[in-house]
């Protein structure tokens, strides 16, 4: 028989943060962190730039996490492909939102490898490499 398409049971969610009561995946999250004590997020805006202010309590950065590469994603239900660029190419994540270059060995969860423990503040618009 056949499996179905929309069977979600080899997706795989991990390496994640999940702050401020946001809840893991289902029996899918081990390599992920939950914080439940408050986090605080703001983003600020105004007519020149857009900046994420964010702190970062300590255990949200002390686990190692990997690359997220096609490979470990696996093929996506329903479409049954892996992600790929529109070349066949495999869409690994190896480039933050600056499109700085991700240290395989020192990989944060998200787009933003530079964050640190405590107080954080992003510019995401205009961006400018840190």
């Amino acid at each position: 028989m056949a499996q179905d398409s929309s069977d979600v049971s080899d997706i795989t969610v991990n390496h994640n943060i999940y702050l401020n009561g946001a809840m893991p995946f289902p029996n899918k999250d081990a390599q992920s962190v939950v914080i439940d004590s408050k986090t605080d997020m703001q983003l600020q805006l105004n007519d020149h730039a857009a900046t994420l202010k964010i702190t970062l309590p300590p255990a949200s950065l002390e686990r190692k996490h990997r690359l997220i590469t096609s490979k470990l994603i696996g093929k996506i239900p329903y479409a049954e492909m892996y992600m790929e660029h529109p070349d066949g190419m495999p869409l690994d994540l190896t480039s933050d939102f600056f499109g700085k270059a991700i240290d395989p060995a020192n990989v944060l969860p998200g787009p933003f490898q530079e964050l640190g423990n405590g107080e954080n503040s992003v510019t995401l618009w205009p961006k400018s490499r840190h």
